[in-house]
């Protein structure tokens, strides 16, 4: 059995096309939603660059940003840390609380595994002793 050409075009064009809308961005972005690498808004322009740089460039983040009395430093990447933290929590104590996954998937095998974590004891069903 021979293929047309005109066939193996309107294939070739519908393949380019799906490829194509798989890629697109569904929300559009903007400059706004961009967090910029050096924010004028963590400098601090009060004192002089060449006296303390250091402060001049991160010392209005410093200010909104103290080190916590556990640590012995603070930066942005233990800012980043905790928000890390705090969504993969978010997520994983929805997916212990789900009890409607489908049997074998990967959710229903995460759920199985974390549901003790966040069950309180008292409210665990009791096993049964055969």
């Amino acid at each position: 059995m021979k293929i047309s050409s005109s066939w193996q075009k309107h294939v070739f064009l519908l393949i380019a096309i799906l490829a194509l809308i798989s890629c697109s961005k569904t929300k559009q972005e903007t400059v706004a939603d961009k967090p910029k690498p050096i924010d004028p808004a963590n400098m601090d322009d009060t004192g002089a660059p060449g006296k303390d740089f250091f402060r001049y460039a991160n010392g209005a983040w410093l200010d909104k940003n103290p080190v916590p009395a556990a640590y012995g430093s603070w930066g942005s990447f233990h800012v980043l840390d905790k928000q890390n933290d705090e969504v993969l929590r978010e997520i994983l104590e929805a997916a212990a609380t789900k009890t409607d996954a489908p049997r074998g998937g990967n959710l229903q095998k995460i759920s199985d595994f974390l549901r003790p974590a966040w069950i309180p004891r008292q409210s665990r069903p009791r096993a049964s002793s055969r």
